[in-house]
């Protein structure tokens, strides 16, 4: 991870890499979002699909690179040169100019690191009881909306970690198929990818 001009510049590059993936968050999001946490990022949180994502795209040998937008959502103006030059000097520092670069962004499920299937099962009832979800286990508003944080200190059930909540919110954002990142199509967006590189 590195701090440069004014943002988290954040990456992984595997052995032998055959392109670039570039990671660009949507409104709210992080570069942190698509990382877990670990003794070299200690910031990172892992957000389940955007590290599913990067999963993929390094077990296909993509090297991925995440910058933080400076704001709550991308600029078009000055930010769009900034982004380009940290690309630049990235692409230069690791000497990866030659390969493909592609991109991946969200709009400006997995199992959940950490939650055993007990909390999950209490997080489920919590839902159901308080009517968030319909007979069938469906949502029935969007994630955001829903004040499920409350009702989870209402009923006192305590999570293993407080990163959780974050985690938790992101795959109820999914689950409402609200306008999100998500994992599911990644074998066929990097075969896309792929195909195109040749």
């Amino acid at each position: 991870m590195e701090f440069r001009n004014g943002t988290d510049v954040i990456w992984q590059i595997p052995d032998s890499p055959k392109a670039v993936l570039l990671l660009a968050h949507g409104c709210n999001g992080r570069a942190v979002n698509f990382w877990d946490r670990s003794p070299r990022c200690l910031n990172c949180v892992g957000l389940p699909e955007e590290r599913l994502i990067v999963l993929h795209a390094l077990a296909r040998n993509f090297a991925v690179l995440t910058i933080s937008s400076a704001g709550r959502c991308w600029s078009f103006r000055e930010e769009r040169l900034i982004v380009k030059g940290i690309i630049n000097w990235w692409l230069e520092k690791y000497k990866l100019e030659k390969l493909p670069l592609v991109a991946l962004g969200a709009s400006s499920a997995d199992r959940i690191p950490g939650l055993d299937q007990t909390i999950s099962v209490k997080l489920f009832a919590l839902f159901r009881d308080n009517g968030f979800v319909d007979k069938n286990g469906y949502m029935r508003n969007d994630g955001r909306s829903l004040r499920w944080k409350a009702a989870l200190k209402e009923r006192k059930l305590l999570l293993p970690d407080e990163y959780l909540v974050h985690h938790i919110q992101e795959e109820l954002n999914l689950a409402f198929a609200y306008h999100e990142m998500t994992s599911l199509q990644s074998e066929h967006i990097f075969n896309w990818f792929e195909s195109h590189m040749s």
